[in-house]
């Protein structure tokens, strides 16, 4: 009819329908979601008595999970005054745990009861156990309809607003994510104490609760750099305290958490100042480079026409109040007597950029915390994708009365002959300690190459003239097979349940008790097989002739020193070596096991120079002065300098490490 012409005489009558009840298809097919009243979903509480609502929800699984293991964020609301509490929990199971906690802390420390407690349908609010403490306090449990977020909005906008914060101070700061917990507790410590329109007069959360203004002139800035008294068992001998980053007020404590990245821990002190300290960012290209170095001061003659960087030193006091430590009060004072500015020369700023670039981390947080950040992240993503590549596990669900073998991250900066950076470095290594001897291994042992048979060979290469060469077999123990069976927990950056499933390792890895042997097993079969012959002196020296010409072939570990004469007999060393483990030539041997070779036309040189500065480095001799020795009776030491050890290196094992 359509592309005839219309019916004139068609009319069309509207049906009246005053109820505006729609038919059936209309309320099947257009059924919208009902507008939540603002009894739920606004700011304001059902009643404005403090205690008559709390809700709470649950944020998680955050990823990656925070310096503790936690990976959950447990927040509680109060409707009338808008205090809130967050608190990182591991488990769900952990919420009720905490949710009692809360409710004890503000029915002692506040004398407020609760009536109404708000949440969502999730299993961890829901348990008999739960249920049977709510009825014995009296208190009426409100849960919101399934799929129905908006019921619980206070706690909902609340959970958005922390985590909007904590990754604003993350970023800002420049600290890992593994620090959003702190974060998390700092804003929700921050947001008790900030007035807001929502409640009467103006007054912040704590305020309504406890009816006195807080104090806030204690607050340091998340993240912030920092100085702390060092505590004695951790002074060197220059310093005597630590620099740290500041993640907030210490809940039960009266004194501030404080990141200290050189010891990889978390301290809790009240003795803190705060230093401007400018730091070798990861974003260096984004830095002026006159911002690399420390503010000049003048010298003690025109000191006191300029103002020095200020400093605030915070000290706790006794709270009046009968709050929890949490509510703790304090004060901030100048020191009474002002010290002598400190005069710089204008270096130290490059020297502590040096410092923090050739330092190895001893941890996962002390790497992604400090200024080669992003280097490390890239080197740990290049090892798992290594090891996926070689099919070196297999995620299977974690057997039950199975040993579970741990494992952790192993930071290494490589270095070239001058000293120079030369390679960022970091493996997954399983912790053999984790083993169980008869069940995850058995035999152990594995040679290594002595110092002296190194020697030989540039000896041998020095009388026939030539030159070493350094062989690198990247991933060495992953190349090699199982021979029995290991199960090993998900690390980090490998997607898997740590809880539920395991590695179920196929090849070797760094760390077993048994890789070295399974390594050294294989590579000794394979230069075997090329026609060396082993050296009654040296388990991993080996030697070849063929018309007169020599090989010698040393394997320490994974790495390879090659002095051939005959050059088809390298070709084949090469391609076999190469075809089987995909080794890589370094070219001349520069380093070997600490030892510096420099090498001309009249042989080869080594030296030791980088190691003695790293065992100086190591007991924290650098700074000390040489002296003269005051012994008559040895006179060919006049020349040499006499080092000053400090009381931490006096123990029998140091002693022995250090000359060494």
């Amino acid at each position: 009819m359509a592309n005839q012409r219309a019916p004139s005489e068609m009319t069309i009558t509207r049906i009246a329908n005053d109820l505006k009840v729609p038919c059936l298809g209309c309320a099947l097919g257009k059924h919208t979601r009902s507008e939540q009243s603002k009894e739920d979903t606004s700011q304001s509480a059902p009643s404005e008595e403090i205690g008559s609502v709390v809700c709470m929800d649950l944020k998680g699984k955050i990823k990656p999970r925070d310096r503790l293991g936690n990976q959950y964020l447990a927040v509680f609301v109060d409707h009338a005054s808008g205090f809130t509490a967050a608190v990182p929990i591991k488990k769900k199971s952990e919420a009720e745990r905490e949710c009692k906690t809360f409710i004890n802390a503000l029915e002692r420390a506040h004398n407020v009861v609760i009536k109404v407690l708000r949440s969502d349908r999730g299993g961890e609010f829901l348990s008999a156990k739960f249920k049977s403490y709510l009825e014995d306090k009296g208190i009426t449990h409100q849960t919101t309809q399934g799929s129905t977020s908006a019921s619980n909005g206070k706690a909902e906008r609340m959970i958005r607003t922390l985590m909007d914060a904590t990754r604003t101070m993350i970023f800002d700061c420049d600290l890992p994510p593994t620090f959003w917990s702190d974060a998390a507790k700092h804003a929700a410590y921050l947001r008790n104490r900030v007035p807001t329109r929502s409640n009467a007069g103006y007054l912040s959360p704590l305020e309504m609760l406890t009816g006195k203004a807080p104090k806030v002139n204690h607050l340091l800035r998340f993240g912030s750099d920092c100085t702390v008294h060092a505590p004695p068992a951790h002074r060197g001998i220059i310093t005597r305290g630590e620099l740290g980053r500041v993640l907030g007020v210490n809940p039960t404590i009266k004194g501030y958490d404080i990141w200290v990245p050189r010891l990889g821990k978390v301290l809790t002190t009240r003795d803190v100042q705060n230093v401007t300290y400018t730091r070798a960012s990861t974003r260096l290209s984004d830095v002026p480079e006159s911002d690399l170095s420390f503010n000049r001061v003048q010298s003690k003659t025109t000191a006191t026409k300029e103002t020095p960087t200020s400093t605030k030193r915070v000290h706790f006091t006794r709270s009046t109040a009968g709050a929890n430590a949490s509510m703790a009060t304090m004060t901030a004072e100048e020191p009474r007597a002002p010290r002598s500015p400190v005069v710089y020369d204008g270096d130290e700023g490059s020297y502590a950029l040096i410092a923090t670039i050739t330092k190895d981390p001893k941890t996962v947080r002390e790497a992604l915390s400090g200024p080669n950040a992003a280097k490390w992240t890239a080197a740990m993503k290049a090892e798992i994708d290594s090891l996926i590549a070689n099919g070196t596990w297999m995620l299977v669900p974690k057997p039950p009365g199975t040993n579970i073998v741990s494992n952790k991250w192993v930071f290494k900066i490589k270095y070239d002959s001058l000293g120079a950076v030369e390679k960022f470095k970091a493996r997954l290594v399983a912790r053999g300690f984790s083993q169980q001897y008869g069940v995850d291994f058995s035999e152990t042992y594995s040679p290594v190459i002595k110092q002296a048979a190194v020697r030989f060979i540039f000896i041998v290469a020095t009388l026939y003239g030539g030159i070493v060469e350094h062989l690198d077999v990247p991933q060495a123990y992953v190349r090699t097979n199982i021979d029995t069976p290991i199960h090993m927990e998900v690390p980090a950056m490998v997607d898997g349940d740590p809880e539920t499933q395991a590695l179920l390792l196929l090849k070797g890895l760094y760390g077993l008790k048994q890789s070295g042997r399974l390594w050294n097993k294989d590579i000794n079969d394979t230069i075997l097989s090329l026609g060396y012959q082993k050296s009654k002196l040296d388990a991993c020296l080996y030697f070849k002739t063929i018309d007169g010409k020599v090989s010698l072939l040393g394997l320490y570990v994974d790495d390879i020193f090659l002095f051939v004469q005959n050059a088809a007999l390298r070709e084949q060393t090469l391609g076999t070596l190469k075809a089987k483990y995909d080794i890589k030539s370094l070219g001349r041997a520069t380093r070997c096991l600490g030892t510096n070779v420099h090498s001309d036309e009249q042989g080869h040189f080594l030296e030791q120079t980088s190691l003695v500065d790293e065992l100086l480095a190591k007991f924290n001799l650098t700074d000390c002065h040489g002296s003269r020795p005051r012994s008559r009776s040895i006179t060919d030491m006049t020349s040499r300098a006499v080092l000053a050890i400090s009381r931490r290196a006096r123990c029998a094992r140091s002693w022995e490490l250090l000359p060494g």
